[in-house]
């Protein structure tokens, strides 16, 4: 949280399907992680017979575009709560507060979704 505000990095379906009123929306660039098939999904895309691999944060030498979404201070709590349950449904993510380049010059702190590396279904590397 920056001044009160949360900042919210979306990568995924949280650009086109955030869930949340946000205030201000910014092309955003988070360094040191990149978007790659490294997750096999027991949820929305498979099963634990049969996983899907999907699209996740993962730490690189590299970085991803994505939007920096920000929400008023009396709707953090409420958001918060929401991402939780939607993004945290498999422990394969964790919650990072992480540094992020916006487009117009800011940097902003925000709230961001990785993959642990360290969890079963990761399969990265």
């Amino acid at each position: 949280m920056n001044d009160g505000t949360l900042w919210v990095f979306g990568y995924g379906s949280l650009m086109w399907n955030p869930g949340f009123e946000f205030t201000d929306r910014v092309l955003a660039t988070l360094p040191g992680y990149a978007r790659t098939f490294c997750m096999r999904s027991i949820h929305h895309r498979g099963t634990p017979e049969h996983p899907g691999l999907v699209l996740a944060l993962d730490e690189a030498d590299a970085s991803c575009q994505g939007l920096a979404l920000a929400v008023a201070p009396e709707k953090a709590t409420d958001t918060l709560g929401y991402l939780r349950e939607r993004e945290l449904i498999s422990a394969a993510y964790l919650e990072k507060e992480l540094m992020l380049d916006l487009a117009d010059g800011r940097r902003v702190t925000a709230v961001t979704y990785v993959v642990d590396a360290d969890h079963e279904q990761y399969c990265g590397g």
